[in-house]
């Protein structure tokens, strides 16, 4: 790995613990760099990342940065963090954790995943295909694939998988050879404005695409739609409607089955068949399927390793079944996650339906009090927790 770090350089990254800060502690530290990081409170993520030669720390002290050369913060790290203050007094730089990312792309060859909805899974699935095909891809991921080990790879090939985080804006920061736009919402509010607001942060993004890069866009979604129409030229969409460049058709989902024809540029490429529930995973599958079709991989190939994928953990998650109740864990934090969840489980799970609910944010639960009751009204008995 070549990038704008000094190999010989410390990196140190406050809150080692969180996902995406984990990925990149792990992919720095596979590639030879001396890493360091801290959490709040030991955890599994934090037992594999000493498997991979991390120096952790438990607990957040002034001490743990002070053979660091470099220290990463994410933006849960406030801005009087004892180790952030102290590195500011040292005069080290203090890198956010989109930076840090953006170094890391800038060797290979990119593959950033943005929306606001339904990244993870796609960069997850990218990634298993990936993989599954022997390209020996990097990968940076919001979620655990157990398969995989977690929720990072260090491969030794020239592609990279990563997410980029629309939630902040921090995506800015990065400079893909592929971007994939899952879709565009109102999200956020504590960052964004409104929806015109979030649609300029993403044209900003995709201007930010690499000369000859390609921009994979989900026509389904209008406000996708409409950002295609405004992006710069290169964009490939992908979705069900009769325009996608990749496009599903003749899609049929049931209890044993989710499942479509592809087609490319007027070709039948084939039948594709998930062993995941939800037409919005279809959606997540044809964005892989795209980013396949730039990259020249054999479709037939591509559908057994896009079948086999196994989800990401709390992902419409399957925890256990006891005496004939299914009980499923899945992230899906705004009005239209929750309801795309629901509609995914009353084809695989038919049946009376106990949810328990989670506000995420109060932000988001406050701007969004009557999206989420529309969500939620058709449920059996709701909990809220």
């Amino acid at each position: 790995m070549q990038t704008m770090l000094n190999p010989k350089t410390k990196i140190h990254l406050v809150g080692v613990g969180g996902i995406g800060m984990s990925a990149l502690a792990q992919v720095y530290a596979d590639a030879g760099y001396r890493v360091s990081g801290s959490d709040q409170v030991d955890s599994p993520i934090l037992a594999r990342l000493r498997a991979h030669g991390v120096e952790v720390h438990v607990g957040h002290r002034a001490e743990n940065i002070a053979d660091a050369d470099v220290v990463v913060c994410s933006t849960a790290i406030r801005e009087d963090h004892l180790e952030r203050l102290a590195a500011q007094q040292a005069g080290k730089p203090v890198w956010k954790r989109a930076e840090l990312l953006a170094d890391v792309l800038a060797d290979k060859r990119s593959i950033v995943v943005t929306g606001c909805h339904g990244k993870t899974t796609t960069t997850a699935m990218i990634t298993w295909m990936l993989d599954k095909l022997h390209l020996a891809p990097s990968a940076l991921i919001g979620g655990e694939i157990k398969a995989l080990g977690g929720n990072a790879l260090s491969g030794q090939g020239d592609l990279i998988v990563a997410e980029g985080d629309e939630s902040d804006r921090s995506f800015l920061y990065l400079q893909p050879d592929i971007a994939v736009v899952t879709n565009v919402d109102f999200d956020h509010p504590d960052y964004y404005r409104d929806l015109e607001d979030v649609l300029e942060t993403f044209v900003a993004f995709l201007t930010r695409v690499r000369a000859g890069g390609c921009r994979v866009l989900c026509l389904d979604d209008p406000p996708t739609r409409q950002l295609a129409r405004l992006a710069p030229e290169g964009v490939l969409g992908y979705g069900f409607c009769e325009d996608a460049d990749v496009r599903a058709a003749e899609w049929r989902e049931s209890c044993t089955e989710n499942a479509a024809d592809v087609w490319h540029a007027g070709q039948r490429l084939g039948r594709l068949r998930l062993s995941i529930a939800g037409r919005f995973n279809l959606q997540n599958a044809l964005a892989a399927v795209a980013v396949s079709r730039i990259l020249e991989l054999d479709f037939e190939r591509v559908a057994e390793a896009l079948g086999s994928f196994p989800g990401t953990l709390r992902r419409m998650e399957l925890k256990g079944k006891a005496r004939g109740v299914q009980v499923y864990d899945d992230y899906a934090h705004h009005p239209n996650e929750i309801a795309a969840a629901l509609q995914a489980l009353a084809c695989k799970a038919p049946g009376r339906k106990i949810i328990v609910f989670q506000p995420h944010r109060y932000s988001r639960t406050q701007r969004f009090a009557a999206e989420f009751a529309q969500a939620l009204k058709d449920t059996d008995v709701l909990l809220v927790a």
